[in-house]
């Protein structure tokens, strides 16, 4: 995080598990986080499991549909996803 504060280029080695390197180079807490995988597309199936997530404290990982990885903090990404 520190070093995205500083505009200090990040590049996270390629290995096994893409997820894990993109968290790393995210800047966002790594110690606990929480992957969801792929939302459904069915919107209100969609709001269900974000309504289930909303107090989730830990870094919320999920894949977007067009094989996006999005890192959002809840806000936006509420913002994003249901509205």
């Amino acid at each position: 995080k520190c070093a995205i504060e500083n505009n200090i280029e990040i590049v996270p080695i390629p290995g096994a598990c893409a997820l894990i390197n993109a968290l790393i180079a995210s800047g966002f807490p790594t110690k606990e986080f929480c992957f969801i995988g792929f939302l459904s597309t069915i919107k209100k199936e969609k709001r269900e499991k974000l309504t289930e997530l909303k107090n989730e404290t830990k870094t919320i990982i999920l894949f977007e549909h067009l094989y996006v990885n999005v890192f959002f903090n809840k806000k936006s990404l509420l913002k994003r996803l249901i509205y």
